[in-house]
């Protein structure tokens, strides 16, 4: 589970092919802001851009960890797949943490269209269009992670 707070923001700094075919997957090498990865363990779960992973490997001396992302999640998600594209960063929640959020699974149903974002006053607003199929899901003043 997550909150749902960006606690750090990577980069892509490798995608390799896990099979022959679009119908498998990637392998991601993420690279980690210095010291973001001091306590994280093999099959830790991070969230990049919201969607949670499960770490394959670590390399701490290059502060670098790979995922495995599977066709599925790449095809729900925007921007896993480009070297170079920088992502938000999230370590699942530890029993006892503080939640300075919501309560976020990280698995990810669909992309959404942002429709309009603009300055409104002092603040900002963010209309987000989302697939059809999910709108039986969503609930009038529910939360949806974005």
């Amino acid at each position: 589970m997550f909150t749902g707070i960006i606690t750090g923001v990577g980069r892509i700094a490798a995608v390799h092919a896990i099979g022959s075919s679009l119908d498998h997957g990637k392998r991601l090498t993420v690279e980690a802001p210095a010291g973001y990865l001091d306590d994280v363990d093999l099959g830790d779960s991070i969230a990049l851009n919201g969607a949670c992973m499960t770490v394959t490997s670590l390399d701490l001396p290059q502060r670098q960890f790979t995922i495995d992302i599977s066709a599925e999640s790449l095809s729900k998600t925007a921007g896993l797949d480009r070297i170079d594209h920088r992502i938000n960063l999230e370590k699942a929640l530890r029993a006892g943490d503080r939640l300075g959020g919501h309560i976020v699974s990280g698995h990810v149903d669909g992309i959404g269209t942002v429709t309009r974002f603009e300055r409104t006053g002092e603040s900002w607003t963010l209309s987000v269009l989302a697939p059809p199929a999910l709108g039986k899901f969503l609930a009038y003043k529910g939360s949806v992670a974005i």
